[in-house]
C-alpha cells in the first residue's frame, strides 16, 4: 500500500526508522499518532488474514506523524532526496506512458501491466502524463533553491491528485482487473454453455470468497503444487494467467483446454470426462 501515501510514501519510513530517537522535538499529537499507526499494525499482525489493504486506515496517521516531526526540518538533506525521489520516478513513469503510446496503443506484451496499456493511447493518459511531468518539474524547481520541502511535496501531490481526476473516465476500462464480479459473471455464463457442475480457481486471492458472487461454493486452491496433483473435472475453472506462465506443471496440465481471457485471469470449461 506505499502508493497510497505518496508522495510521502519514502519520507515516512526515513521519520520513523532514523528520526523518531534522535532527539527530534515531537508534539503531544505526533505521538498519538504514531502509537495509533503502530497499534493498528500490531493488531492487524496478529490475525490470520494479512492483506495489505488492511492496513490503510493506518496510513494517514502515519503520515500526520511525519509531517508533524520533520515540517521545520528545511536544512535536511536527506529530507529533500526522499522527497524528490518520487517525483523522478514519476516523470519516468509519465515518460514511460506518453511514450509507448506512440504506438497507437499497441504497447509490446511484458513491458507494462496489462491495465496500464488499457489507460494508454487515449486523450486522458496523456493529459494525465503531461500534468505529472509538470507536477514533477515545480518540484524539482522547488527543491533546486533554498525554499521549503513543503512546496515540492505539495506539487507532487496536487499533481497526482489532478491526474487521478482526469483518469476517472477510463476506470470502466479497468474493471476487469479490480475485483472479481466481472470474472464471476463470465463464469456463470461460461457454466450455463458448458455443462458443467462446479467451480474450482487456482492462484486468486481468497478465491473461496468468490461464492459471493457465484451463488454456490468454489473449490479454492491457493497452493499450485496440491492444484498440479488434483483431478479436477467437470467444473469452471478459474485461473491467474500468470501462474500458468510461470508454472510449467500447471501450463501443462491445461494443455489442450481453450481459455477465455477476462483481466489477470484467464477460465476453463474442464469437461467430466477429462
Amino acid at each position: 500500500v506505499w502508493y497510497v501515501a505518496a508522495p510521502y510514501s519514502l519520507l515516512m519510513i526515513y521519520t520513523v526508522i532514523f528520526r523518531s530517537g534522535r532527539h527530534v522535538y515531537v508534539t503531544d499529537a505526533g505521538r498519538l499518532f504514531l502509537v495509533v499507526f503502530i497499534s493498528t499494525f500490531v493488531m492487524l499482525s496478529l490475525f490470520s488474514s494479512k492483506l495489505s489493504v488492511y492496513m490503510l486506515p493506518a496510513v494517514p496517521f502515519l503520515v500526520y506523524y511525519t509531517v508533524l516531526t520533520v515540517k521545520d526540518m528545511h536544512d535536511d538533506s536527506m529530507i529533500r532526496i526522499l522527497v524528490g525521489l518520487p517525483s523522478a520516478l514519476i516523470l519516468l513513469a509519465a515518460l514511460a506512458v506518453c511514450t509507448f503510446s506512440l504506438y497507437d496503443g499497441s504497447i509490446p506484451d511484458g513491458i507494462l501491466p496489462a491495465y496500464i496499456c488499457e489507460l494508454a493511447g487515449t486523450p486522458f493518459a496523456y493529459m494525465a502524463s503531461v500534468v505529472l511531468m509538470a507536477g514533477a518539474a515545480m518540484t524539482f524547481y522547488a527543491l533546486s533553491g533554498h525554499r521549503p520541502w513543503t512546496l515540492a511535496i505539495s506539487s507532487t501531490a496536487v499533481s497526482i491528485l489532478l491526474a487521478i481526476i482526469l483518469l476517472t473516465p477510463l476506470v470502466p476500462r479497468l474493471n476487469d482487473y479490480i475485483g472479481y464480479r466481472n470474472m464471476a459473471a463470465l463464469a456463470m455464463e461460461l457454466k450455463k454453455c458448458g455443462g458443467v457442475s462446479g467451480y474450482t480457481s487456482c492462484g486468486l486471492t481468497m478465491g473461496e470468497n468468490m461464492d459471493a458472487f457465484l451463488g454456490e461454493s468454489v473449490k479454492a486452491y491457493s497452493i499450485l503444487d496440491d492444484f498440479c496433483h488434483a483431478d479436477i473435472s467437470d467444473t469452471v475453472l478459474m485461473v491467474r494467467t500468470s501462474c500458468i506462465s510461470e508454472c510449467p506443471l500447471v501450463a501443462e496440465k491445461l494443455s489442450g483446454l481453450h481459455g477465455v481471457e477476462k483481466g489477470d485471469f484467464t477460465i476453463f470449461i474442464v469437461p467430466a470426462s477429462r
